[in-house]
């Protein structure tokens, strides 16, 4: 007998239904209620919950079918890579789960069972190959783990009536969201919404009763001598004809011997509306559901109800799939093969809104071509879309209005002649000095408050004694807390996305202070992500680690004191007042750079070109990035960086311009030679190439100049014109 035809035959052999235990009448309605929902209830009652609240049903009904609906793929992993597969044994599985059961209706079971339950089972029925042919929803309440000693389960008993079938561990997936009391089974937000529900129910009970019986909420009817049984009940069932339905309401009732007492409660006096509509909200919250979702319109317009999609989508669903993806990849796909996954497709919908806000503001102020515009739409695109557009009045490659003003901008010791800022523009903004001393007297603080953490744990793990006795191991500092990303991402982002904002805007008014508050974003938490994060590949916090090891090390190697070693770690440049200042001018310069290259991206331009000072401070990895002239945006510099700072004082600057320069202005006297590449009085190469892999390295450069290739990186000096000739 399969495992499949045991659980049938136990289902045959027993009807498919429990029900509540009878209440006496006598117990009232509380009591009929309590019994058919529960207080806390066990599972059954919070499924049978689903049947008899109509908010509960309209919130799981809705995110059941919505889970049903989300979209799978299976992918086999590559390394860090996956590749989707169209046809495999565990794609007809999950389509076809067994012959009686739809994906859809698979699916909307098991996240009934899920949110009403807490938990679902999945039943697998295996094949003569041993795989899961066949994929089964059972009850929950129907099935017991059982725990074991050493394995954690040992497996699982289905039971209906008396009948109980054992199952193995390999036969069930079982999906769940924690219970923080019972690490075997799962717990949903029906439990805790039973009071509420049972309330909901009784004024949905007292209405109907109140329509049934009288249409009045009751009263006493007084006779001033008793009634035989045969008056009696010849009494009430004339009163019932007469007055008991909706028909027969506020008819006028004629009493012989007998006064009518009204108990003045009135529907209205309990309120009956207001407390279903609590119970609404207390659903519909306790689910995470968007009431605009349910047709509840009081207050929906267009916005909110798009807004209202995306949340339920986002918060509701999404995390819903994820639990399902989570157990699938580890419990079912597994045994198809050790490197298959399955995963679903975002249900989060584009905000169009904000697609369109972004889109718009994005290629009018010349930060997106129209392709790029309307692909944020999901629009195709069009001829001539790769353009950006110029912003009204403004010219696309110039910080300013349209002019025809005249400017000289030396690079590389030559003059370049710019006609109405066609073709250069320095992004260079002042140094501000007060953000760099800012940011500096934060870092002072932060490194002093983890200098003082660091003793008390060394002091602590010391024993509390400042003695020489050596009571500590490399290892007892191990186990400091160097997560300075949680300790201080927060305001570290903050610092930098100001910094970085600031140079974006003085780079570039004209744009859009949303648009570079979202740039600065991105910026700062990418930043900040690597200077701070345990793993990141900046991080300052491993650097103060390594320095404090050896300390550590020195101290136990020489036998010193707590004493000695906290006054070691006080004077050390790792936790210095002029480490803080390094770091912040660092990072201060960084953002600089950042900012003037997104500053010049946005503006459409396309080379870049490295200016140093022309001093004898200047470095020689500098005097290189200098030497190679104009360069594609997207090429590094030879020493491989973007763009500016090469290191933590440098005062360079880095040009950017829409195109490259064709010709100069022979107004200014250059006689240059294009065929030969060699530039007449003054000496000028007018393009140079690389003898060792033939890269463009430069363009009207000083035939004397230095030539470093980007490209192998080997290094010209004084010899530009015989790189060009080569």
């Amino acid at each position: 007998m399969t495992l499949l035809s045991r659980v049938v035959s136990g289902l045959m052999k027993a009807p498919n239904t429990e029900r509540p235990a009878m209440v006496p009448r006598s117990a009232g309605l509380a009591a009929s209620v309590s019994a058919s929902i529960g207080t806390s209830g066990s599972q059954l009652d919070h499924m049978q919950a689903y049947g008899a609240v109509g908010w509960l049903f309209a919130t799981v009904n809705r995110i059941a079918q919505a889970t049903a609906a989300a979209e799978w793929k299976l992918y086999r992993r590559r390394g860090a890579d996956r590749l989707a597969i169209d046809s495999h044994p565990l794609l007809d599985l999950w389509e076809s789960v067994n012959p009686y059961y739809t994906h859809a209706e698979f699916f909307e079971t098991a996240q009934q069972h899920i949110d009403l339950a807490g938990e679902t089972f999945w039943l697998l029925v295996r094949g003569p190959s041993g795989l899961p042919v066949e994929m089964w929803p059972l009850r929950p309440d129907r099935v017991k783990p059982i725990p074991h000693a050493t394995d954690y389960i040992a497996g699982y008993v289905y039971q209906l009536g008396s009948d109980k079938i054992p199952l193995e561990p390999d036969d069930i997936i079982h999906i769940r969201m924690p219970s923080p009391l019972d690490p075997y089974r799962g717990m949903g937000p029906v439990q805790a919404l039973m009071y509420d529900m049972e309330s909901d129910k009784a004024a949905a009970q007292w209405t109907r009763n109140f329509f049934n019986n009288s249409a009045e909420p009751g009263g006493v009817i007084e006779l001033e001598t008793a009634l035989s049984d045969d008056e009696y009940a010849k009494f009430v069932q004339r009163w019932g004809m007469q007055h008991r339905g909706v028909s027969n309401a506020h008819r006028v009732a004629i009493l012989e011997n007998a006064k009518w007492h009204d108990r003045k409660i009135t529907q209205r006096d309990m309120e009956y509306s207001q407390l279903r509509r609590l119970t609404r909200e207390i659903v519909t919250g306790a689910f995470g559901m968007p009431a605009a979702l349910l047709g509840v319109s009081e207050t929906v317009n267009r916005a909110n109800a798009e807004a209202a999609e995306v949340m339920f989508s986002r918060w509701v669903i999404r995390p819903r799939l994820a639990r399902i993806r989570a157990s699938v990849n580890t419990r079912l796909a597994p045994m198809f093969g050790p490197d298959l996954m399955m995963d679903f497709t975002d249900p989060t919908p584009t905000d169009k809104a904000f697609a369109l806000s972004e889109a718009t503001s994005g290629y009018s102020s010349g930060l997106l071509t129209l392709n790029e515009a309307r692909a944020r739409l999901g629009e195709g695109e069009v001829d001539g879309g790769d353009e950006f557009q110029s912003p009204a009045g403004m010219n696309p490659f110039t910080l300013s209005h349209s002019g025809t003003s005249r400017s000289s901008v030396a690079v590389g010791g030559q003059a370049f002649t710019d006609i109405g800022a066609k073709y250069l523009h320095t992004l260079k903004a002042p140094a501000d000095g007060g953000a760099e001393a800012a940011m500096a007297k934060r870092w002072a603080k932060r490194l002093g408050i983890e200098r003082d953490a660091v003793i008390a744990h060394v002091a602590e793990r010391w024993g509390g004694t400042t003695s020489a006795s050596i009571k500590i191991e490399l290892s007892d500092v191990s186990s400091y807390d160097w997560d300075w990303w949680a300790k201080y991402s927060d305001e570290m982002v903050e610092e930098l996305s100001e910094a970085f904002e600031k140079s974006l805007l003085i780079a570039y008014p004209e744009m859009m202070t949303g648009e570079a508050q979202r740039l600065a974003g991105v910026y700062a938490e990418t930043r900040g992500a690597r200077l701070l994060r345990l793993d990141g590949d900046m991080n300052i916090a491993n650097l103060t680690r390594a320095r404090v090891n050896t300390l550590v090390a020195g101290t136990i190697e020489r036998g010193d004191s707590l004493g000695t070693l906290s006054k070691s770690l006080r004077n050390d440049f790792a936790f210095s007042p002029k480490r803080a200042r390094l770091v912040a001018r660092t990072e201060t310069a960084t953002a600089l750079g950042q900012g003037q290259q997104q500053a010049a991206k946005s503006k459409g331009f396309s080379e870049k070109s490295w200016v140093t000072q022309g001093d004898a401070l200047v470095v020689d990895v500098c005097k290189v990035n200098e030497a190679v002239g104009w360069i594609s945006m997207s090429d590094p510099f030879p020493s491989g960086i973007d763009t500016i700072p090469q290191h933590p004082n440098c005062r360079c600057t880095v040009l950017y311009r829409a195109k490259e320069v064709a010709e100069i202005d022979v107004a200014e006297g250059l006689e240059i030679d294009v065929e030969e590449g060699i530039a007449g009085s003054r000496g000028i190469v007018a393009e140079a190439r690389c003898q060792q892999c033939g890269r463009l390295v430069g363009k009207h450069v000083n035939a004397s100049a230095t030539i470093a290739c980007p490209r192998c990186r080997t290094i010209w000096a004084g010899q530009a014109a015989d790189v060009t000739r080569g």
